[in-house]
């Protein structure tokens, strides 16, 4: 094998933290499906992560409201689950463009499931009220759903199908093209 380049030694030096202050390493989509990892085991207790082409892993969760929110209630519908936290500037930077995108796909079977990283409540109505946001922030203490999707950085997101599959799994922060780009392939145009 031959020596790396310092130039490139940097590089994947860098690639780590990259991921870690969410710019985006890019996308992961439509694998074939296959078996989950241990059948029978939910994928927290398997060791790993729900992956693409694998079921979304069903959980419930409170708004801030107190709301109970389930995840198969959304069944029929492509869902967006966004991991994201008030102090991550990346989240600040796509959460307009995922409501602006909401708005508009709401009514034709899109929803956005915003999953906060374990913050006060008060933090998060001060968000949500600061963006203007409309679509369910969910409170996740404990970060038990963190965990089932083996959050590790924020910005995370997964697009989930009309039946409840992964389609694509976005780490790091979206651009506008690339929101519009993941929702086209689970058949929203804008």
């Amino acid at each position: 094998m031959l020596p790396l380049a310092r130039s490139q030694r940097t590089l994947l030096a860098l690639l780590p933290v990259a991921a870690f202050v969410g710019i985006g390493w890019g996308v992961l989509s439509r694998p074939s499906r296959g078996p989950d990892p241990a059948p029978g085991l939910p994928f927290a207790e398997a060791g790993v992560a729900p992956r693409v082409g694998s079921l979304a892993p069903d959980f419930s969760l409170l708004t801030p409201g107190g709301d109970e929110v389930h995840l198969g209630d959304f069944r029929g519908q492509v869902v967006l689950l966004n991991f994201w936290a008030t102090w991550c500037g990346p989240c600040r930077l796509e959460m307009p463009a995922i409501e602006m995108r909401y708005v508009a796909h709401r009514h034709h079977g899109f929803a956005v499931l915003a999953i906060n990283d374990n913050e006060p409540l008060g933090n998060v109505l001060a968000f949500q009220s600061e963006m203007g946001l409309t679509f369910p922030l969910l409170l996740d203490p404990g970060e038990q759903v963190h965990a089932l999707y083996a959050i590790r950085g924020w910005p995370t997101s997964f697009f989930v199908n009309r039946e409840g599959w992964i389609e694509v799994q976005h780490l790091g922060v979206m651009t506008e093209a690339q929101l519009d780009g993941h929702l086209a392939e689970l058949g929203l145009r804008p």
